[in-house]
């Protein structure tokens, strides 16, 4: 199992810039009160299909290009949401309303440096 230390000073970091102040405030709202079953859909990863999280238990779910959904366990909510941010700027990006100059936005990268390594997780299916 990876240190998390290093991905949670990427967290508090991030939580420093107002940009992702406001997407958390704006964005958590929408799974806390029907959590369970809501999947964050998105539709150009080649590696992610989907994720979602359990704000009561700490747990992210993630679903991949192959179907295959894991549970992971004790994950802090910033983690979800930085996944969520990620897909956030890549669509900005996309729609050309931000420029992220050398940017390799992606949700599997997001998996890859904050989620895959540092928290047990569970196959569902």
């Amino acid at each position: 199992m990876k240190d998390f230390a290093e991905v949670q000073e990427f967290i508090d970091s991030v939580n420093s810039f107002e940009i992702y102040k406001w997407f958390k405030k704006n964005f958590l709202p929408l799974y806390e009160t029907k959590l369970n079953g809501k999947t964050m859909w998105v539709d150009y990863s080649s590696v992610i299909r989907g994720i979602s999280y359990d704000i009561e238990k700490k747990t992210l779910f993630v679903t991949f290009t192959s179907d295959k959904e894991y549970a992971y366990y004790d994950v802090p909510v910033d983690v979800f949401v930085c996944g969520a941010f990620t897909d956030y700027l890549r669509e900005m990006e996309s729609a050309g309303e931000v420029n992220m100059e050398n940017s390799s936005l992606s949700l599997g990268g997001w998996f890859n440096e904050m989620v895959k390594g540092y928290f047990n997780y569970t196959l569902l299916n």
